[in-house]
Parts: structure tokens; sequence; C-alpha cells
């Protein structure tokens, strides 16, 4: 685990000096500094000291403290006292012979200016250092908050979606059926869960939260265990249909359960939204299922690229459009199109079409003069729970028929 960086007087590293290099080698930076020196001794010389003091000889001691350090602050100052002194034959504020107690003195003040120069450069480096590491620390701490924060959101998710799964009543289930338009009876029942307790919100988002913690296969079974319970209460001939993910089809817990269930009454419908890595180990969930007479429904079909090829590689027995085709089948010529090409291809794959999203009498009238005949919307049938039948004999229905046999 790295360590947090430290704060205060630190011996010089390469580290700490990088702030000071702008980019210059170490040699060009000591020629730049003596030229500094040589250029400040020849103006002080050919100029004339009047105009040019030893004031331009802070100029290379500055650029040594900035560029070495202390180190380089008091080699630059003693270098600067002895061209400014010993080797100017005038003083060069007055112009007379220089004492050697003046240019001493104006050694020790270059010292002094260059060590200056290294203390608030050090000190603005440590102030700058500290605002880094005070930033990093809240930083952190406020990292650490979010991931508590979301620790304990999926906490009280997972309490939340297993105390659904636990409870009976926190769920009910209503039908939408998918109809025959030649007979307008239907033919089979789609279960969708309806959720009573908070907070309040579709069941879409439930599964989606159910998923984010690890309890989506749990809930998907569940839901379907509690449509399978109602199943006695449907026309015999009236199949059942669950939705399903790809993830909760491999599942061992699913394979217990469908073996419970009257495969030959019921229909999976694969979400589309679920991607499918592999194809083989769907189908060969799936395999006893389809023998045994149940139905596989790829659902949204025409929603995005994934649904397509769940058709082409699991070949279904029925393909459900997307409410994205029907919602203007009646007036958009490309939908109508898109349509009638899903039209054709269940007839290659003698697979049924379903139409859903169906919600106004122009789209189903649409819909019929492209050769589909099952369908499902509000305008058909909004989804609420079961009535009980009443006593007496049941109306006939049509059976949905099966087209694709696993091998």
């Amino acid at each position: 685990m790295a360590s947090l960086p430290t704060v205060g007087r630190q011996d010089p590293t390469p580290e700490r000096l990088a702030w000071r290099k702008p980019g210059l080698s170490e040699p060009v930076r000591v020629l730049v500094v003596v030229g500094l020196l040589a250029a400040c001794w020849a103006a002080t010389v050919n100029l004339g000291p009047l105009l040019i003091g030893t004031h331009s000889f802070y100029i290379p001691i500055l650029l040594s403290a900035y560029w070495f350090g202390s180190l380089g602050a008091i080699i630059g100052g003693l270098a600067a006292a002895v061209v400014a002194g010993p080797m100017l034959p005038l003083n060069p504020e007055t112009g007379a012979e220089q004492q050697q107690t003046l240019w001493l003195s104006r050694a020790l003040a270059f010292q002094v200016v260059g060590q200056l120069t290294c203390w608030f450069m050090d000190r603005s480096r440590a102030s700058s250092s500290l605002a880094r590491t005070r930033r990093f620390v809240a930083g952190l701490n406020t990292r650490l908050l979010q991931d508590q924060a979301v620790e304990r959101e999926q906490r009280e998710t997972a309490l939340r979606i297993r105390n659904v799964i636990d409870d009976p009543t926190s769920t009910h289930i209503v039908f939408q059926p998918m109809v025959d338009l030649q007979t307008r009876q239907p033919v089979a029942m789609e279960a969708l869960s309806r959720f009573t307790v908070q907070p309040q919100q579709g069941p879409d988002k439930w599964f989606e939260e159910a998923w984010s913690v690890g309890l989506g296969i749990d809930l998907e079974l569940s839901s379907v265990s509690k449509a399978a319970s109602l199943m006695e209460r449907l026309p015999e001939s009236c199949l059942l249909a669950v939705n399903v993910s790809p993830d909760t089809v491999i599942s061992v817990e699913f394979a217990e359960l469908i073996q419970e269930l009257p495969a030959e009454r019921m229909v999976l419908e694969l979400t589309e939204h679920s991607p499918i890595d592999e194809y083989p180990a769907v189908t060969e969930a799936l395999r006893g299922f389809r023998r045994a007479g149940g139905r596989l429904a790829i659902d949204d079909t025409g929603a995005g690229y994934a649904s397509f090829r769940h058709v082409l590689e699991l070949f279904p027995d029925i393909i459900k459009l997307d409410v994205q085709l029907t919602r203007r089948v009646e007036s958009d010529p490309g939908l109508r199109a898109l349509t009638q090409s899903m039209v054709r291809l269940g007839t290659e794959l003698n697979a049924m079409i379903v139409a859903e999203g169906v919600e106004t009498p122009e789209q189903l009238a649409a819909l019929q003069d492209l050769g589909i005949r099952y369908a499902q919307g509000f305008y058909l049938s909004r989804p609420a729970p079961l009535r009980i039948p009443e006593a007496g004999p049941r109306a006939e229905v049509v059976p949905f028929p099966r087209a694709n046999t696993a091998s």
C-alpha cells in the first residue's frame, strides 16, 4: 500500500528538485550562469560603473538558487562576489578604487539574497506540498465516504429484494394476452410482475436492482413460480408466457424449477436486453424444455442487434416484434417495410410473429395487412389480474401453434 506524502524540510532529491528544472540539462544551466556572470562583468567594465551596478549580478545568483538549490546559491554568490569584487578595478557604484571590506560586504549580501531565495522557494514548495497532501486526504476521505454509501445502499437494496422474494404478498402477477387476430381469442397469457412494496417504482427498476446486487436470478425464478401457480386458472389451451434472462436459463435453479412445470403449456420469453456470451449453453439448457413441448420466444425483436442474433442462433418458435416497429407502422413506410421483412423472416424460420405494443385500431389494421396474425397491446387488452372463471363450459381457444422442435 502506497504511503501518504510527508510534509516538511527534506534533503534535496531529484523528485524534490524537479520543480526547479525547466528542462535544460545541468551542463547547459551551468554555462548559462557563467555566461551571465561574464556578461554582467563585461557590461560593468565597458558601459561604465554608473550605468551598470552590482544589482545585475543578482540575476545569475537567483538562477543558481532556482536551478541548483542552496548549494548552487552559495557557489553562485561566491562567483558573483569575486567577479564584482577583485575582478573589477573600480567600485561599480562610485567609480573609485574598491576597498576589500566593500566587496566582502557585497559577497555577504549576495549570499543572503541567494539563501533567502532558496528559503522562500522551499516554503512555497512546502506549502504547495501541504496543499496537495490536504487535497489528497480530502479526496481519499470523500472516496471512502462514497464507497461506504454505495456499500450501504447495496446492502439495503439486497435486503429489500430478498424481502420481496421471501414475502409472497409483496408481488402480484398480472396477465396480458397474446391475441389471435382471426378469432380475437387469447392464445397465451404473458405473466408480468407488479410490486406492492416501497419504493414505488416500475418492475424494470426492481429487476435492474436485483441484478445489481446478485439477486436477479432469484427474483426472476420467484416471479416464474408465482405465475406458474396460477396456470390452472387459464383455459387449458391457453399458454403461460414468462420472461427470463439468458443467465437465468443456464442456471441450475432454473433447470430444477422447469422440470416441475408442464412445459407443453409454457412459453419462455428470452429478454433481448441481456447479452448471450455462449449460445450453445443456452441451447443445451433449453433442450429438454423444448423437447417436452415448451415454446421459446424472443422478446423485443427489432430493438437492437442482440435480438436478431438471438433469433438466428436459437431458432425460436415465436418472434415478438418490439413496440418501436408497431408504434407508427400505419404511417411510416420504412417501418412497414421492416415489419414486412420480419414477417418473411418468421416464415423462413417457421416461427410465429407476435406484434407488441398495439395501441390503436389503425396499427392493428396495418399489421393485419402485413400478414401478422398475433398481437398484444393496450388496444386489445391491458395487463390485469386473472379473473376466476364462472361455472360452466369454457370458451374454446385456438391453440397457439408450436413451430420448432429442439434436436
